[in-house]
């Protein structure tokens, strides 16, 4: 009698343990699904405000944004292609100026194009650097020109 009683309780027992580990795992899985459910809110709202602030460059870029083509297209058209050769044109929007760099058939072609700069719409008269009035022929030039402000950008 004793010894069944011994065996009952140790069913008991194992049954109460193993009870106790599936309750466990349970309850482990339960807190970690819960808090992927707290952690998700978190994360979403992370990635909405790294995209609020991404369109909100975008949106200053794009206030910014004028279209250049047309002033590009003026300043091609004033260049004649048979006397002036262009090697480099960079636009500085910070400072608002234009560089031109080139190579002109005669010191006269260079006066002229000059000129012709000068008369666009949005550049302000500009001098040409000495050494590039110093040769008569095959003249190398590189010059910036101030742009009117609000004009081109």
């Amino acid at each position: 009698m004793l010894l069944w009683i011994f065996f009952e309780v140790l069913v008991v027992s194992i049954v109460l343990l193993v009870s106790q580990i599936i309750l466990q795992n349970v309850f482990i899985s339960t807190v970690n699904n819960s808090s992927l459910v707290t952690q998700s809110p978190i994360n979403l709202r992370t990635d909405v405000v790294k995209l609020n602030q991404s369109l909100d460059e975008y949106r200053t870029i794009q206030q910014n944004f004028s279209y250049l083509t047309p002033s590009l297209f003026a300043i091609f058209n004033a260049t004649p292609t048979e006397s002036i050769a262009l090697e480099k044109i960079s636009l500085e929007s910070k400072q608002e100026q234009l560089n031109i760099s080139g190579i002109a058939k005669t010191r006269e072609d260079l006066l002229a194009y000059q000129k012709h700069l000068q008369e666009l719409p949005f550049t302000k008269n500009f001098e040409l650097p000495i050494k590039a009035l110093l040769d008569k022929t095959d003249v190398h030039f590189s010059f910036s020109i101030p742009l009117v402000k609000d004009t081109i950008f």
